[in-house]
């Protein structure tokens, strides 16, 4: 028994690093896990404690954990009603863990009078708050279950204000009374009656619970629903640009110049499917994936712009650019996807600062058709790197993508860059001739160089008088 209160101890505080915002942003999921394991585990320890007669230290924590499923509650009341910053969830759950520890502490070091009075205002203002958190969240977001929630746990405020006054009353009017016998089986009469009550109102947190997953599903299949919307707009711009072109293109593969498409539609259609996937997300993870949805969409409509300028064999619009800038801010954005989905690190080296004129949108279709190719002939191992190096030389300013991959044959250097050739078995050989193209447009042009490890693609572009 002596090690069943520091075990109990270390047990809660991962429970709280684990699901309430310590560690990691709150989620519905984790949250439900909290409430669900403090309760069980304080009806148990509470049991434990009538079997052992009293012992002061099963007795302690099963308040502690009682103390702390209502102190969390005000949390996870607050975070539905409206979202909180990870730095508000941190020091909340942070508020949590010390109250609840310290309700430990002086149910461990007082007793008599002082015990009594001391957790009577604890217990009345951790259930009074959360009271009125309830009644906030009901009054903003009005359904029967909340409402439910609010009268319940008002039930149990009211039952532990009026019999802790009741025994104060009795206490006060003999100060003998506490020593009789029949002091403590009054305490533990009136503690099954809170009890019944407050695991009443556990039942009702549990509906609540259960009402903002359905209410969470519903939200994400709603966020889906847009995102298919936007994929159908995208497919539709493409089909128009697909017939605009096929009368008067001399060659009909020109039409499938669509496939650089495919990347910002693709992305859109794997974050889209993220957030079905059933894994729970935090309001701050849900809005980076909407936030990336938005920004593919964008760039979408932007190659598709792009694209026109090429059918018409029209030079892009070009402005002043600088490029330095330009990667730095590319290759932020794209690093951590990068590293994420597929373990590949990407950076950047500049040994230059410098300006040319360029469409910043198909540069970066150019860059990005560039990495992917680097990342896909990195596929069968573990990770990888790749490199992007901005040099400046003889009035051009060049861009050198690296990677240490398997490499490409010196026999192909020129031929990766015929339209419809490629070295992938699902390939449609239009990246690198588009990426040529766009490059040519730019009065530039795209090459392989000789490497002695992996591949290395040179983007060369002419320098701006700054």
């Amino acid at each position: 028994m002596d090690l069943v209160l520091p075990l109990a101890v270390l047990g809660f505080v991962g429970l709280c690093l684990a699901t309430t915002g310590l560690w990691r942003p709150m989620s519905l999921g984790r949250s439900g896990i909290f409430l669900l394991v403090t309760t069980l585990f304080t009806a148990l320890f509470y049991g434990a404690y009538r079997l052992t007669d009293g012992d002061l230290a099963l007795g302690a924590i099963a308040k502690m954990l009682g103390e702390a499923n209502y102190a969390f509650l005000i949390v996870f009341l607050r975070w539905q009603r409206r979202p909180m910053p990870v730095t508000s969830q941190r020091q909340a759950a942070w508020a949590v863990l010390m109250v609840s520890l310290t309700h430990l502490t002086l149910n461990m070091v007082l007793t008599g009078p002082w015990q009594m009075a001391v957790m009577t205002a604890q217990v009345l203002v951790v259930i009074g708050w959360v009271v009125l958190e309830s009644w906030w969240l009901w009054r903003a977001q009005p359904q029967g279950v909340r409402l439910m929630l609010f009268m319940m746990v008002t039930a149990h405020w009211l039952s532990e204000l009026l019999g802790r006054s009741a025994l104060a009353w009795f206490a006060w009017q003999d100060r003998q009374l506490m020593q009789a016998p029949g002091w403590t089986d009054a305490m533990v009469d009136w503690m099954w009656v809170t009890f019944f009550l407050g695991f009443m109102a556990q039942l009702a947190v549990a509906v609540v619970v259960a009402q903002a997953l359905r209410d969470e599903k519903d939200r994400l299949q709603q966020m889906v629903s847009q995102v298919e919307g936007m994929l159908k707009e995208k497919e539709s711009m493409v089909m128009t640009l697909l017939a605009s072109n096929a009368a008067s293109e001399a060659e009909p593969q020109m039409a499938s110049l669509a496939h650089e498409l495919r990347q910002p539609l693709g992305a859109i259609q794997l974050n889209a499917e993220y957030l079905v996937s059933g894994q729970r997300l935090s309001r701050e993870e849900e809005s980076q994936v909407l936030q990336e949805i938005l920004r593919e969409n964008h760039r979408a409509v932007a190659i598709v712009q792009g694209l026109r300028s090429l059918f018409m064999d029209k030079a892009p619009q070009q402005n002043r650019l600088d490029l330095s800038d330009f990667l730095e801010n590319w290759i932020a954005q794209q690093a951590p996807l990068l590293q994420q989905q597929f373990g590949v690190r990407l950076s950047l080296r500049s040994q230059a600062r410098v300006q040319v004129l360029a469409s910043a949108v198909q540069l970066g279709m150019v860059l990005q058709n560039l990495v992917n190719n680097a990342v896909e002939a990195m596929a069968d191992r573990d990770g990888g790197s790749i490199e992007v190096i901005l040099l400046a030389h003889d009035q051009l300013a060049l861009v050198d993508v690296v990677d240490d991959g398997p490499g490409l044959p010196t026999d192909l250097h020129s031929k990766v860059f015929e339209m419809n050739f490629s070295t992938k078995t699902k390939g449609m050989g239009l990246g690198l001739w588009l990426s040529r193209r766009i490059a040519q447009m730019h009065r530039g042009d795209l090459n392989a160089i000789a490497h002695h490890a992996g591949a290395r693609m040179r983007l060369s572009l002419p320098l701006e008088a700054t």
